[in-house]
């Protein structure tokens, strides 16, 4: 129960980093940023398999719905993990 409890916590430590790299993404920021640097190495890995899946709309401007899908994906995780640990 600890464990899962922990793997819990660093779920919602990742999905943190998703939203602050989905929301430096919306503003001009080198990618010798070293925070920045750091979210894109840690996210866009997970990120690339569902942007193939989900192809971004396109009407003048592309939204890319791959954090907000990914972000689901770890909450249904997170809660699945959570029912096991009971």
């Amino acid at each position: 129960m600890f464990l899962m409890k922990i793997v819990g916590h660093l779920i919602d430590i990742y999905i943190l980093m998703i939203v602050a790299n989905a929301i430096l993404s919306w503003f001009p920021t080198s990618s010798r940023n070293p925070l920045v640097s750091f979210l894109n190495g840690a996210v866009e890995p997970a990120l690339l398999p569902i942007r193939k899946l989900l192809e971004p709309i396109q009407g003048g401007v592309g939204i890319d719905f791959s954090p907000m899908a990914l972000i689901f994906l770890l909450i249904f995780l997170r809660g699945l993990l959570m029912s096991l640990a009971v």
